[in-house]
């Protein structure tokens, strides 16, 4: 029955657009269920959305910052580098609309990469490179930086990643920054994107203040193989704590990807399309207005068979019912490379979209335009990102995790090609700004598409989206007002996020909960007992040279003898402490058993300093520290005791 729908990508499958009350969902989660259910006497699944699609918590993603909005007057020079041109617009013209508050700010910005796959003129010519022209200036040549981010990718296919060199990568780059002044004098950097070319700026521009946005997946372009990767995710550690760094999430599950690959909490900031021209707004009831006509933007999905099939069956649905609308569908491709300004945008009647990805741009724009939106159901996508996958949701590599915080998480941010994968989908898919946001109009078929662009109030829908794009706005200004605070030396903003009082998004997607590995190295949690008593008593007695103290001494030998006499959990308790450093077991488990690792070292310490015959004591201590002391962070601990003491 599936194969009859498509296969694996469901180009025939419009089930919901007949009149068969079936969901080809109904087969898949049979299909793919577990062998338990399968071998039941009623193995067949039907879906129920409220069963796989919780909603996020009410606005926990929205950041809120208390800082004020800039007065000062700024002389900046910028210089804005990435792949993607929206991507680097965004957060330049927010930064230029916030720099500008103050009088007498002058702002002058040079952009590199952004490479276009085409020059002006030629028969090649890419729907990228029209929009680079139209929106970066003339000219529009890619530059040296435009071609190195070419040879991260397959272009004629996914934008797969392909094999290339950072050594070589960093000379180029290198010659660049001798070459272009604007490179080497800017006093700030906007890094866009991908990753690894933040990573070769952050090399050759230590001190320059740097702003990175992540809107992508974070090893997306860098070259295959676990080294380069893990070194890359290693970067975004190193640089949340650097107080020239600026690192910002443009969505929730952006920072929720992050946080789970790097342990890096990131603030959000939401999209806003800062770079469109203002007071450009829905008008689509004017003289020169486009009422009878819906746009059909680009995606990638029309360009495959199920996308053809898709327009097939909507252009046989207007047919049938051509007395019953007003109005048809006008595919944006049609118009060739050419991009639709946004002015022109403004005057269709609406605007589908079916996105290329977890979250495109091109809904961020039509969004701020207040043209009123219709995407496809969570469920729907599902299907429909099998014709055109999407890349966000690849599974990637992650670092050790040494706070549990992937315990939280419900399901990973990945897929895994598993029969967990229908219900991550939804999860994560929540946390696109397109279901997410208000006012957007979903579909479940092409049926629902016609009925609710005929009958839906769309003067309301674009009144909602525009108030509700102006609060975001404002949100955003002050958040990127905080950046420039930190640029100036103004701010007391801590490195990891942009606002120091501004809520973590990231963290509202995933449980509560945990205490980190501090706790289990200082044994300063609540489930210690007697323990914190003690390192209070060796903290003092440290202070003074580690004297003779036999009330301490009676603390220590108390101690001891509770774990002695029980050897086969003592042992497991260690092996445990062991995996909690590797980041192979949450830190909650060894709380939870009360075993205190580096206070028993600090309580055979004690012991070897108080006795006669102190050599077995003070090796058991050693041993307890691993063999090469592989198991020795005293020093990072609460415990003042280092292994170099003569005991």
């Amino acid at each position: 029955a599936e194969q009859l729908l498509g296969g694996e990508t469901c180009e025939t499958n419009f089930l919901e657009s007949s009149d068969w009350p079936l969901n080809s969902l109904d087969l898949h989660l049979s299909l793919h269920s577990t062998l338990a259910l399968r071998s039941s006497s009623d193995c067949h699944v039907i879906f129920k959305a409220e069963d796989y699609i919780s909603r996020p918590l009410e606005a926990s993603w929205v950041p809120v910052p208390e800082s004020e909005l800039l007065q000062d007057s700024f002389q900046l020079r910028i210089a804005a580098l990435g792949l993607h041109v929206a991507s680097t617009l965004e957060p330049v013209a927010a930064l230029r609309e916030v720099a500008r508050a103050g009088e007498g700010s002058s702002i002058d910005i040079s952009y590199f990469g952004h490479p276009c796959y085409g020059r002006p003129g030629d028969k090649t010519l890419k729907h990228a490179c029209v929009y680079k022209c139209q929106m970066l200036g003339s000219p529009c040549e890619d530059d040296p930086i435009a071609e190195l981010l070419k040879s991260m990718f397959n272009s004629s296919g996914f934008y797969e990643e392909v094999a290339w060199s950072p050594q070589e990568a960093l000379e180029v780059l290198g010659h660049e920054w001798r070459r272009q002044s604007s490179l080497a004098e800017a006093d700030l950097i906007v890094c866009s994107g991908p990753l690894a070319l933040c990573y070769l700026v952050d090399i050759l521009a230590p001190a320059t203040f740097m702003v990175m946005t992540l809107c992508s997946q974070l090893l997306w372009g860098a070259p295959p193989g676990e080294h380069v990767g893990t070194m890359l995710l290693g970067q975004v550690r190193l640089m949340s704590h650097n107080p020239r760094r600026a690192l910002v999430a443009c969505n929730l599950f952006a920072a929720s990807q992050c946080l789970y690959q790097t342990g890096v909490e990131l603030p959000v900031v939401e999209r806003v399309a800062h770079y469109l021209p203002h007071g450009v707004y829905w008008g689509s009831t004017g003289a020169e207005s486009h009422w009878k006509e819906v746009l059909v933007l680009r995606a990638r999905y029309w360009h495959r068979l199920p996308g053809q099939y898709f327009m097939d069956v909507l252009e046989a649905f207007l047919r049938t019912n051509e007395f019953g609308h007003n109005f048809t569908f006008v595919m944006a491709a049609s118009f060739g490379p050419d991009e639709l300004p946004p002015e022109e945008i403004a005057r269709y009647r609406a605007a589908v979209l079916v996105p290329n990805d977890l979250t495109v741009f091109a809904f961020i724009e039509v969004y701020a335009l207040g043209v009123p939106t219709f995407v496809p159901l969570p469920s729907w996508l599902y299907r429909l990102r099998r014709a055109a996958p999407f890349g966000f949701l690849q599974r990637s590599l992650s670092l050790p995790d040494l706070t549990g915080v992937r315990d939280r998480f419900k399901y990973p941010p990945f897929l895994s090609n598993d029969r967990e994968d229908f219900a991550a989908f939804l999860h994560w898919q929540q946390t696109s700004e397109l279901h997410t946001r208000p006012h957007v109009q979903q579909f479940g078929s092409v049926p629902h598409l016609l009925y609710i662009t005929a009958s839906a109030d769309l003067l309301a829908i674009s009144k909602g989206m525009k108030e509700y794009n102006s609060q975001l706005r404002n949100i955003s200004a002050t958040c990127w007002s905080s950046v420039l605070q930190r640029f100036s030396g103004s701010s007391r903003a801590t490195p990891v996020g942009i606002v120091s009082s501004m809520q973590t998004a990231a963290t509202s997607w995933v449980d509560a909960g945990g205490t980190g590995l501090q706790a289990v190295l200082d044994c300063s949690s609540d489930e210690y007992g007697a323990w914190n008593a003690f390192r209070l008593e060796f903290q003092s007695n440290a202070a003074l040279g580690f004297v003779v103290n036999w009330e301490l001494q009676a603390m220590a030998q108390s101690l001891w003898n509770s774990v002695q006499g029980l050897p086969e959990n003592f042992a497991a308790a260690s092996a445990l402490f062991h995996q909690v450093l590797l980041g192979d077991a949450p830190p909650g488990l060894v709380l939870s058993s009360g075993h205190c690792h580096y206070g028993l070292v600090s309580a055979l310490f004690i012991l070897a300093r108080h006795r006669k015959t102190k050599a077995d004591t003070a090796e058991l201590a050693m041993r307890m520290l691993g063999g090469f002391a592989a198991l020795d962070f005293l020093e990072d601990s609460a415990w003042p005791l280092s292994s170099l003491v003569p005991w």
